[in-house]
């Protein structure tokens, strides 16, 4: 299996990696990333939720886990 390094499944193992290692803000980018590369995809925003969360920002955190649901 190969992976595009700009594919969305390859940004989001990538932001999940990130955020496993603390490096939060990469990881908000990354996976903000992919949910654009695939929107329908709720991982990124699940994810990115979480991210938020962990940064403090509330309201982002909110919005990241409508998304899911959208």
């Amino acid at each position: 299996l190969r992976l595009r390094g700009d594919s969305a499944l390859a940004l989001l193992r990538l932001g999940i990696a990130y955020a496993a290692l603390g490096r939060l803000d990469e990881a908000a980018e990354l996976l903000k990333r992919s949910a654009v590369r695939d929107p329908r995809a709720p991982e990124p925003w699940e994810h990115l939720a979480g991210v938020e969360r962990r940064r403090g920002r509330l309201p982002e955190a909110i919005q990241a886990a409508q998304a899911v649901c959208a």
